[in-house]
């Protein structure tokens, strides 16, 4: 497989992944349009490469930016822990 093509592949799959958290995390937050709009903003960011998040056992997202920062968003806040 020629490796353009399996970038190509790979950056596919990390934007579905990217998507359907976000899906999930607007679907908690349909109250709040600017928590969305805030996702939106990180979503892109995992889309891109940039970041990377996943969830936590107690339903808290840890987003981790490739540039080493860390934050913990929970349903009403976000927390800068690295």
């Amino acid at each position: 497989m020629d490796s353009r093509v399996a970038l190509k592949a790979k950056k596919r799959r990390r934007r579905l992944l990217a998507q359907a958290m976000f899906e999930a995390i607007v679907n908690s937050a349909h109250n709040d349009p600017a928590k969305a709009q805030v996702m939106g903003y990180f979503r892109e960011l995992v889309a891109d490469g940039l970041a990377d998040w996943h969830a936590l056992e107690n339903g808290t997202i840890c987003l981790r930016l490739n540039t080493g920062e860390i934050y913990l968003l929970d349903k009403a806040t976000i927390t800068r822990i690295a």
